[in-house]
């Protein structure tokens, strides 16, 4: 799904969203808060990104717009609602689930995910627009059974509930373990400051213009 010329392709809109990211905590530093919760600004970070060059949604959670998919979140995540036992209790005994009538999200989760992935399909259907990115393979094997450019041993057309399942699975996944490991990353670079001063050279080392090309970034020990 992701070869290096894909990631190439999306490494401007990653790059912007990081300048959002940066923006986001230097707003929270001074407002005068003496503890700044990373892992929070991280999902909001990670879902842009994801919302972003996965489905060409444009979330901006760390903007402050669309609060409610930063909810759904946390609430997939265990964060809120559902605990992750749970959760866990459904993925693993699914016929004793089915049986019991049991939910691994709630109602509210299930309908926002089906109506905006679902209507994210339907326009680029009717479109035809083609921007290279993750929803453009999902709709793809649903109409076609194969992704172009793809040598496939066999095609199967994938249902528009296994499009948006797959879909729903690939932006939890794009979005809690990344903004963990960013969340740890930080934790340890703030209490190591020897380590961030090495990093932050670096860093300006590598910069031009203030920015830092995919090619200076691959380069960088």
């Amino acid at each position: 799904t992701f070869t290096s010329g894909k990631l190439k392709l999306m490494y401007s809109t990653m790059s912007k969203k990081g300048e959002n990211f940066t923006s986001a905590i230097e707003k929270n530093s001074k407002n005068g808060r003496k503890i700044i919760e990373m892992k929070e600004i991280s999902s909001r970070f990670t879902l842009d990104v994801t919302s972003s060059v996965s489905f060409g949604m444009e979330a901006n959670t760390l903007e402050g717009e669309h609060p409610e998919l930063d909810d759904y979140m946390q609430e997939v995540t265990g964060e809120k609602g559902m605990s992750f036992v749970f959760i866990f209790f459904s993925m693993a005994f699914p016929k004793l689930a089915k049986f019991l009538k049991l939910r691994q999200f709630s109602k509210g989760v299930s309908d926002f995910f089906i109506s905006v992935l679902g209507e994210n399909i339907r326009r680029r259907e009717e479109s035809k627009e083609v921007r290279n990115d993750f929803m453009d393979m999902l709709v793809q094997l649903k109409n076609k059974g194969s992704i172009d450019g793809e040598i496939s041993t066999e095609t199967k057309k994938l249902t528009l509930n296994e499009c948006l399942a797959q879909g729903f699975v690939f932006m939890f996944a794009g979005t809690d373990g990344t903004a963990m490991t960013i969340s740890f990353a930080i934790a340890e670079l703030a209490r190591n400051q020897e380590i961030q001063e090495r990093l932050r050279k670096e860093i300006k080392e590598a910069e031009k213009d203030g920015k830092i090309s995919y090619e200076a970034l691959n380069e960088m020990k």
